[in-house]
């Protein structure tokens, strides 16, 4: 290729990717070109960078004794935002699974059993995956009202010696 040819390809490029980005901006329905992460004490706020500032989603953060006391006294609903392999390999004892990757045909298959006033608790492998936040962005999006993080996660619980289980989900198992 010739100079001549690789910088009229590159203007091409270039110039394509600006009209995509100019597009994507002013789309309603654009894709977040950066989500920010920010904890604020015991609240972890997720906001998409084009979402506008007084419409950001929050979710508090547990932790594993609070995250304990919940379980114990059946006041929350579990939720496991793990692929389902992770799941089935051992989750919280009672937990749902509901992962990020095919959340709207497994979520359609649980929603009967959740209610928007519930108290739901999410967790997925530990505080550096991003499975439990986006799965809680989510239902607070849909209108749930009471969605909580467990940061620790399955590997937390699971050293603790708390209750777990293996197997499919339940919600296929009848």
């Amino acid at each position: 290729m010739d100079r001549k040819s690789f910088v009229i390809a590159v203007a091409i490029f270039l110039f394509s990717a600006l009209v995509g980005f100019i597009y994507n901006s002013v789309y309603p329905k654009g894709i977040p070109l950066i989500r920010h992460k920010v904890r604020v004490g015991d609240t972890l706020v997720i906001q998409p960078a084009q979402q506008p500032s007084d419409t950001h989603v929050a979710s508090k953060v547990l932790g594993l004794e609070e995250t304990f006391r919940a379980y114990e006294s059946g006041e929350a609903f579990f939720l496991d935002a793990r692929p389902r392999s992770e799941y089935e390999k051992g989750h919280i004892s009672g937990a749902f699974s509901l992962p990020e990757f095919g959340f709207d045909e497994v979520y359609f298959s649980i929603s009967e059993l959740l209610s928007p006033e519930m108290h739901l608790i999410v967790y997925c492998q530990g505080e550096d995956c991003d499975e439990s936040m986006i799965v809680s962005q989510r239902l607070l999006e849909m209108g749930y009202k009471r969605v909580d993080i467990f940061l620790g996660g399955w590997p937390e619980w699971k050293n603790a010696g708390y209750p777990t289980e293996e197997g499919p989900p339940e919600q296929e198992e009848e």
